[in-house]
């Protein structure tokens, strides 16, 4: 030959037929020029890829439109915290992880409100959902710092608390730290907290408002230091009498809702 022709990356493929046993993972996924999913050309010694597939190997699958400027491509792993490093497409295969409020395959179409269905028959009064929240101290007594709660709603948008002192919280406070979120999207809920300045600081919060009827996204609680970020409410980061100690943070569903939580309450078409 008179090596006059370029070759191409090459990167896992993903149909390789298994040629032993010793090795299935390899085997089944082993190396190939443009990862078998696109051809060579012999003059650049570039990838010209298969249709969805992208990367100078042909090695990762694309997402249908870019998912539509409403969401990010991003790698199975991002979603999904069993996928490892070791597993072989954790950074190869693709799926589109859509912004609050957008939905679909390529996030191509928008999320509607979702409610109780008001002509549901009961058999009694409706239960609301009620979510528990513990910070424990692993030693010694929870003696400063804040926290912030993290509410998700139902479009999957996040909205955060200013920083609520984790010694002298007040039921009061926690609710209308959490009723100040944008556009309304709690207005009626009922708190409690319990537990200050010992090594359990407890809160719950029932969500009795038509806005969050049915199961909600679990709360989240911050209790680290965010003073580097910049933000204009600073966070201290919650502390033990202990300097020992660790600080974590549980939550659960301790009362689920009978009510639901249908798209458009069930009473209409998004």
């Amino acid at each position: 030959t008179d090596c006059s022709l370029r070759t191409c990356q090459y990167a896992r493929t993903r149909g390789k037929v298994s040629t032993s046993s010793s090795n299935i993972d390899f085997d089944v996924h082993g190396y190939e020029e443009c990862a078998g999913q696109g051809v060579c050309n012999r003059k650049t010694g570039e990838c010209e890829c298969n249709d969805g597939f992208t990367g100078s190997a042909c090695q990762r699958t694309a997402c249908t439109n870019d998912c539509n400027g409403h969401g990010e491509c991003a790698s199975v792993k991002a979603f999904n915290p069993g996928y490892t490093a070791s597993s072989w497409d954790a950074e190869l295969t693709n799926v589109c992880k859509c912004d609050a409020g957008w939905e679909g395959p390529a996030c191509e179409s928008r999320k509607c409100p979702i409610g109780d269905d008001p002509l549901t028959p009961g058999t009694g009064a409706a239960v609301d959902e009620i979510q528990k929240c513990v910070i424990s101290a692993s030693a010694g007594t929870i003696n400063g710092g804040e926290f912030s709660v993290v509410f998700t709603d139902w479009s999957g948008q996040k909205h955060e608390t200013r920083p609520i002192s984790a010694t002298t919280a007040t039921s009061q406070q926690i609710k209308e730290e959490m009723q100040r979120f944008a556009n309304n999207k709690i207005t009626t809920i009922e708190t409690s907290v319990g537990g200050l300045t010992t090594a359990a600081v407890t809160f719950r919060v029932t969500f009795s408002g038509e806005e969050v009827s049915g199961a909600n996204t679990l709360l989240e609680v911050n209790i680290d230091d965010d003073s580097s970020t910049g933000h204009k409410h600073i966070r201290n980061a919650v502390t033990s009498s202990d300097g020992g100690a660790t600080i974590s943070v549980t939550c659960e569903k301790e009362q689920t809702s009978t009510e639901e939580a249908e798209v458009c309450s069930g009473r209409g078409v998004c």
